[in-house]
């Protein structure tokens, strides 16, 4: 039991340290853009639902959509490791 708990709470070697749990950038730079994209979606619909096609809702869903087009030229076709 003890050897166990000491690989568990043993972060510096352990499976769920950062040295050896290395990410490419890209893969942040597409959770950063996937996570963008969510928020102004949602941003964009409360926008629309409060007050209506305006001016700032539609300057709202263009930012979606280049946010969404970026991501589908950065990483379309892209394989998963």
């Amino acid at each position: 039991m003890g050897r166990f708990l000491g690989e568990l709470t043993n972060l510096r070697d352990g499976p769920l340290s950062y040295w050896k749990a290395k990410t490419p950038f890209h893969a942040g730079v597409r959770l950063g853009l996937g996570l963008a994209q969510m928020f102004m979606a949602v941003f964009s619909v409360v926008l629309l639902i409060e007050t209506g096609l305006s001016r700032f809702t539609l300057i709202s869903a263009g930012f979606t959509t280049v946010l969404t087009l970026t991501n589908r030229l950065l990483f379309h076709g892209q394989e998963r490791k």
